[in-house]
């Protein structure tokens, strides 16, 4: 949004993909539960394109890998099965080859898990439709109260602050506001942002990153 500045302005540069760049009868990996599936069922259609979708291979996933991943991984992970079935290599020696995965750095990456079970989690998510993910995929995997901090980078999208702050009030315990690289801009400008959107004992606001993780993590409660 830095960039698009609007939702509609982005899906147009993601549309424009499917409309010009990629060629006639060439194949559209995606899922169907997606509620842009239909613009892109048009788009398929005019243009001969041919539609594959996850949900068969996301389910074989599940039982192969476990809850080794969260929902968003393992669609994620899907299309790469999907993507790596078109070039022909064999689904089995896929299956065997997702053994080896490992997560990516800063991706829901489980950073420890302490004695008592409480589980830390470090995720880059830096828009409002990542953190709603982020949090959604933790709340369904371990169906527990979560602690979330959090902050919003300076000289950036200003828009999406009231908006990451509200995803975290609905879905979050305990809220800590922190500070996230604020480049030029007056990191009190920014915590004030977001901190006018929460309610007033459903948060602590703590500058210094590195006190508000361990305050976070002091007062957690096992997963």
């Amino acid at each position: 949004l830095d960039y698009h500045k609007t939702m509609k302005s982005y899906l147009n540069a993601k549309m424009h993909l499917f409309k010009n760049v990629i060629s006639p009868k060439k194949t559209i990996i995606l899922d169907k539960s997606i509620k842009e599936y239909s613009i892109l069922k048009k788009i398929s259609k005019s243009r001969s394109l041919r539609l594959i979708d996850i949900n068969k291979t996301k389910d074989k996933l599940e039982k192969v890998i476990g809850n080794r991943f969260n929902d968003f991984q393992i669609k994620n992970l899907s299309m790469a099965v999907e993507a790596a079935k078109q070039c022909n290599l064999k689904e089995k020696k896929i299956f065997r080859s997702l053994k080896k995965i490992k997560d990516i750095n800063g991706r829901l990456e489980l950073i420890k898990t302490f004695s008592n079970n409480i589980k830390v989690f470090v995720d880059f998510a830096h828009t409002p439709d990542a953190l709603s993910k982020s949090i959604i995929a933790l709340k369904n995997s371990y169906k527990s109260d979560l602690s979330l901090v959090f902050g919003c980078g300076g000289d950036r999208d200003f828009k999406k602050r009231p908006i990451m702050a509200k995803i975290a009030s609905i879905n979050c315990k305990k809220i800590y506001v922190t500070d996230d690289n604020p480049r030029r801009e007056n990191p009190k400008k920014i915590r004030k942002m977001i901190t006018r959107e929460l309610k007033k004992g459903s948060y602590v606001e703590i500058g210094n990153r590195t006190k508000a993780i361990k305050r976070a993590i002091q007062n957690s409660e096992p997963l």
